[in-house]
């Protein structure tokens, strides 16, 4: 893929309009003393092993945070703050940010296919909900939300719970100090995860079928 794009790294930076972007890669299994790359689904570990930031990476990120002069957001698909399913080694991302708080506008993820907010010791952490569902494992499964012939040809359907309409975000950033997302509402199709039983915490905030406003200073 990094070929394809022409990429020399999966983590990179960049400016515009006055915002400068960090992107970071946290598709790293620990094991060993070693980082791995997730390659061939070597995923399909222990999940303490997975999700990390490597050291060389950590600290490109320093530098790099440490020599822009402009107002900063950071993206990673793995959540930075979240404790569940998030970078494992993640405090020492958090360290570094709130070294230099006054240049972090927020972190935006996805990954946990929530709607999700935290403000933490100056830094803002918006997890971005999936587009189209979220994922319910094997026990709260259902035969019921599409046609027989969707379920035989794509055998993970019954694993998820889908939103009718698809969700998206618009996101505008004020240089005078504000950042200001705009998400769109949905509806669970029927039935939803909690008619099925799913626990509201089952994803350590509750699963909703939107994505919500917010405006954040900096």
């Amino acid at each position: 893929m990094l070929d394809f794009w022409g990429m020399p790294k999966t983590y990179y930076s960049y400016d515009i309009k006055g915002i400068h972007f960090i992107v970071l890669d946290a598709n790293f299994l620990y094991q060993d003393g070693k980082f791995i790359d997730y390659k061939n689904a070597n995923f399909y570990v222990d999940s303490s092993m997975r999700t990390f930031i490597d050291n060389e990476q950590i600290e490109w990120f320093e530098d790099d945070l440490k020599a822009t002069k402009l107002p900063t957001i950071v993206l990673s698909h793995q959540s930075l703050w979240h404790h569940q399913w998030g970078v494992n080694n993640r405090l020492r991302l958090q360290e570094i940010m709130e070294a230099q708080a006054e240049k972090v506008i927020c972190c935006f993820n996805g990954h946990n296919h929530i709607d999700f907010h935290r403000h933490l010791n100056g830094i803002d952490y918006i997890e971005i909900n999936s587009m189209s569902y979220q994922w319910i494992g094997d026990k709260y499964t259902s035969l019921d939300r599409f046609p027989k012939e969707a379920y035989e040809k794509y055998p993970n359907l019954p694993h998820i719970a889908a939103y009718e309409n698809p969700l998206y975000a618009f996101v505008t950033v004020d240089l005078s100090g504000k950042l200001i997302v705009e998400g769109v509402r949905s509806t669970w199709m029927k039935p939803s995860p909690y008619e099925l039983g799913m626990p509201e915490d089952l994803y350590g905030s509750r699963a909703t079928s939107e994505i919500s406003n917010y405006k954040i200073k900096f």
